[in-house]
Order: structure tokens, then sequence, then C-alpha cells
């Protein structure tokens, strides 16, 4: 008893080694690891972004009426085609533009299923619209913008000039007639719209900036300034006397209020403050002034901004104003396309209901995940683990091969490999079952009376094996343990060596079989469409379609067939591989290589079948 359990626990251990060693089923761990990944970089972190980002409700005075969803997106710098405008002629230019297209579709994917009533882009729609050089060219751009974002008719969509999308200050555009080309594709460069009770001014920040460095330049106050003809300073003034004092004002510029340096964002923040700074086409915040301006003119209920990329939550308090005046509250929006400054892209939800009771709105933000972060953690994580793990299950398989004696066998049997009985006779230590198709068929010079030699020779040609018989007889007689003979047509025939390197009556072979009155069962049955050599359909029950073709050579019948291979076979075949295949025989560096492609290819699949799904 005690024997066996322990052969039983060492049967479990050497399977378990066996199982632990197995290449498939390395490869395939590496393979549902690949794909596990995908999955979750792809779709996991996205629906995470929809289970727990919600429209915020909370706080809002109870209404019968479903409240009003407006969805804030900032600085979703649509890239030019082939970036022919920036001057991006690299060789993976075209493949960098791929990914990050591919992630601003991504995204939009996701925010326009919240489903919100309508959309507010703050600016920067193009990331180089201001080098425009005609309409068609500046048309051309605008018209990716809106293959990307497509909302349909029935979301109202309303845009604010950024300063990539018509310039500003030094950064003279391309074309002077830059604002009107923008007028056409995106709307009026200042406008107000009533939502639900609510007004919303969407300002031109970038004109704004313009028209205060020519106020600055002629030292004038704003009380003073004789505002330029449609511009964003008459545009204030104009609303500030048609103003109705029962509809909240909110406030959308696309660069931030000023504030000082070492105020502040919040916890939401990834790094850093916004900073005062001016550079070649670009400005951090608007200038004190203006902003001082902006606040005590329109009195906004709460102000949204973008540009500076990251998050941001501020509480502006006018210095020297009466103590009655309100804290305004400005929320700069993350930027909707994936940036080096920000680790996540993200968006803002903004509800609110009828103003007839406090408070009226409320927003909240929502991160995305970051593609850049996605890229170079989790999916290198996975290829580097798996190329190395392939690389040392290689070389540990390569240590517990078999060392192959390529050398020729000798055709006659060593003594040690036979046992001898009790009469005297040698016999194999374990004889086959049938020595058919076992490494015991005969293949030397030997007497049907005798035992087989332990091993095939593959160098000689083997006489073709049938049943076992004491004499030759007919093939009918026992099973197949002994050299197929035809039968006994000679009676003078001698039980002695047969020679195998020369046919035995071979009649039959040659299509004779109805002469002799015999038909072997192991030959291809002759017929008029089979007879002779030529092609036909084999008659065999099989899966899959194949052709026969026998043929006569060196006095014998052949036969060559051919199948279409299954599907499934295929499938397997390119999926795990076949071990004897002469892919993983040339060298174990070609086996790392074929094992790392059939881990990567699956996975490849999978992010090719989800960005189509999500993209287009």
């Amino acid at each position: 008893m005690i024997g066996r359990r322990r052969g039983a626990r060492e049967i479990l251990v050497l399977k378990a080694n066996e199982l632990l060693h197995a290449k498939s089923m390395v490869v395939n761990g590496f393979r549902y690891l690949g794909i596990l990944t995908v999955l979750w970089g792809e779709l996991g972190g996205y629906l995470w972004v929809l289970w727990t980002c919600r429209w915020p409700e909370t706080g809002l005075s109870r209404q019968a009426e479903r409240p009003t969803h407006v969805l804030l997106i900032s600085d979703p710098q649509v890239r030019y085609p082939l970036s022919a405008l920036v001057g991006d002629n690299s060789f993976l230019g075209p493949f960098r533009q791929f990914l990050y297209d591919t992630n601003i579709r991504k995204n939009w994917y996701i925010a326009k299923h919240f489903h919100p009533d309508a959309v507010v882009v703050l600016g920067d729609m193009l990331a180089s619209g201001k080098y425009a050089r005609t309409q068609a060219e500046y048309n051309a751009y605008a018209q990716k913008f809106d293959n990307i974002f497509r909302t349909g008719h029935s979301i109202p969509t309303y845009f604010i000039p950024g300063n990539n999308d018509i310039g500003m200050g030094t950064a003279v555009p391309v074309s002077k007639h830059i604002r009107q080309y923008y007028k056409e594709r995106f709307g009026e460069l200042n406008q107000r719209i009533v939502i639900r009770g609510h007004a919303f001014i969407l300002l031109d920040a970038p004109g704004l900036v313009d028209e205060d460095y020519q106020r600055n330049a002629q030292f004038t106050e704003y009380d003073q300034w004789h505002p330029l003809p449609e511009g964003p300073v008459e545009f204030v003034h104009n609303f500030k006397s048609t103003q109705n004092a029962s509809q909240p004002t909110i406030l959308f510029s696309h660069i931030p209020l000023a504030r000082p340096d070492a105020a502040s964002c919040g916890p939401l923040r990834e790094r850093g403050t916004i900073r005062r700074n001016v550079g070649h086409g670009y400005q951090n915040t608007l200038g004190k002034q203006t902003t001082t301006f902006l606040l005590q003119v329109l009195q906004p209920s709460i102000v949204f901004s973008g540009d500076n990329r990251d998050y941001c939550d501020y509480i502006h308090r006018l210095g020297g104003a009466s103590d009655e005046a309100p804290p305004v509250r400005e929320v700069t929006v993350k930027s909707f396309s994936p940036t080096r400054h920000i680790r996540h892209p993200g968006f803002q939800l903004l509800s609110f209901v009828s103003p007839a009771t406090q408070p009226s709105f409320a927003d909240r933000p929502c991160s995305l995940p970051g593609q850049n972060d996605i890229y170079a953690g989790p999916y290198l994580f996975v290829a580097v683990i798996s190329f190395f793990g392939v690389l040392f299950a290689n070389f540990l398989w390569a240590k517990r091969l078999p060392k192959h004696n390529l050398s020729r066998i000798p055709l006659t049997h060593r003594v040690s490999d036979y046992r001898t009985d009790s009469d005297g006779d040698s016999t194999p230590d374990q004889p086959p079952d049938s020595a058919i198709w076992s490494p015991y068929t005969p293949n030397m010079p030997f007497s049907p009376m005798s035992k087989f030699p332990p091993m095939r020779t593959p160098n000689s040609d083997s006489i073709t094996t049938m049943r076992a018989t004491s004499q030759p007889s007919s093939p009918y007689a026992s099973p197949m343990l002994s050299p197929m003979m035809s039968p006994a047509f000679d009676e003078d025939t001698e039980d002695g060596v047969y020679i195998s390197q020369y046919p035995l009556d071979r009649g039959f072979a040659e299509g004779d079989e109805e002469h002799h009155g015999f038909k072997s069962p192991l030959l291809p049955s002759s017929s008029p469409e089979t007879a002779g050599n030529g092609w036909k359909l084999s008659d065999r029950k099989s899966s899959s379609f194949s052709w026969s073709w026998s043929f006569v050579f060196r006095g014998r019948r052949r036969r060559l067939t051919m199948s279409v291979p299954a599907v499934k076979s295929l499938i397997e075949y390119i999926c795990v591989g076949d071990g004897a295949s002469p892919w993983r025989r040339r060298s174990a560096a070609w086996g790392v290589v074929v094992d790392y492609y059939q881990i990567v290819w699956p996975s490849f699949v999978v992010w090719c079948i989800i960005t189509w799904w999500t993209t287009f």
C-alpha cells in the first residue's frame, strides 16, 4: 500500500512538472495576460469613468423638471492631417498622429455617452488653425474636427475662439482673414445665448488681449477707452446695457482670469499653479485690469476657462470693492486631448435648473484615462515580462530536450536489447501490440518463424507487414504482427530467410489481384476511375477534402494523398504552433521570436477591434 501511494505521488509530481514546463501553457498564459491588459487599457478605464462620473445634481433645488445638462470640453487641439502645418515630417509622425487622433476619438466616444443637452467647447479646437493660408485649407482642417466630434443636429454645440484658432498678440496669423475663416466654420467670435434661464457669455479672449495691448499702449483706463468696433469690449458693454437681472450670468473665456502666482488651484490639479507668463502667441492669464473690468461689468455667477491644460478651482475676490460684492468662482477645465503637461485628460459636467431658487447650477470634473500612462505602464510592462518569460522558458526547454544521436543505426541488433527465455529464444524486452507502426517493425532479413528485432532501421526499405502467422498463408489468418506476403502460390516456398530488399510475389502490387484470386485489404481498390496513374477524390471518410493519386513505381503500387487542412487545425497551428514544425527546430532564438509573435498578435487584433469600434 505504501509503495502504491508513493508511486501515485511520484506520478502526480511528474504530471505537475510536465504542466508547469509545457510550452503551450506558458505561451497561452502570456497571451491571455496580454489580451486582458488590452481589454482593461482600452475599455476598463473608460467604463470606470462612465460608472463613477455622474451629472451633478446634488444641492440643486428639487423641481419636477429634469435638469439641463451641458458638457464642457477644452483644448481638443485637433491636428492638421499629417501635421503638414507644424512641420512634423519625421518617420514616426504619421504613427504619432494616428495614436493622437485615436485617443481623442476614444475620449469623445465616452463623453458623448453622457447624452448632454448642449456642448460648449472652450477654444483651441484646432492645434494650428492660425497657420491656415486659405479658406479651403481652414475648412479642410475644421472638417477633420467635425469628423471626430460628431454631435448631430439634435445636440447644439457652441464654440469660443482660442489663440491657436485665430492667433493672438505678436503671433500674426498667416492670413489676414483668419477671423473670417473662423466665423464661417464655428460661428461668431462673441456670443450671448440663453439656456434654461441662464445667460451664457462666450467671450473672444484672444481678441480681448489684443485690444488690451492697444489700450495699454495709449495709457487709457477701461472707463475712458473707446472700444473697437465689434470687439470684445464693445460686446461686454452691450450686454451690460441689455442684461436681465433675473438671469444668472455664466462667463466662458479661453484664457483664465488673473490671480496671484502663488494661488492654489485645489487638490484636483496634478501639479503647479497658473502663473502669469507671456510668450509668442500665448498669454497664461488676462491682465489684472481686464479681469477687474469683466467681473465688475458682467458680475458672473461662475467663470469657466481653458488653455492651461490642467484643472484649477479658484475663488476671485474683488479688491477694494464693497463688502456686498460676492466672490466669483472660476473653474479652469482640463484639456480634452492628451498632452505632456498632464497625465489624465478630462472634461466638465454642468447641470442647472430654472433660477427661481438658489442654487440653480452645479458642476463636476471628470478625468479620462491617460493613454501615455497605459502605453508606458501596463502595456510596456506586460510586453517586457512576456519577452523575458518566453526567453527564460525557451532556455529551460532547450536544456530539458534529450540529446539526439544522429549516427546511422546499425543493421544488426545488440544482444543487450533482447532477453533469452527458457527455450533459448531471444525476444524483445517489451513486445509491441502491433508491428505495423511500432519501432519493432522488421527491417532486415529474418525468418517469419523468429521473433522480431527491437527497432526499425529508417535507412533501409522495410517490407510491408500484415497479419502474423507461423507460415505464409492467407492475410486474414491472424493479427497484424508479421511481414505482409502474398499467399503461398508455390508449394516449394522455403521457410527460410526472406530478403527484404527483394519483392515477395509482388503480382498483387502490380494490379494482378484478380489473376491470383486475391485482393489485399491494405492496398487501394482498383476501379476504372483509378486504374493506372491519375488523380482521384479520396473515398476515405474524412473531415477534410482530399485528393489521392495512385501509381506504380519500381514494381510497387503507391498512393499520394493531399488533403485540405481543417480550419481548426490551421487555427491551432497559427495560435499555438506545432512543436515539431521547422520554425521551432531552427534555433532557440527563432523559437523565442515565434513564441513572442504568437503572444503579441492576438492582443494587437483585440486592440484593432476595440479601436475600430470606439472611433469609427
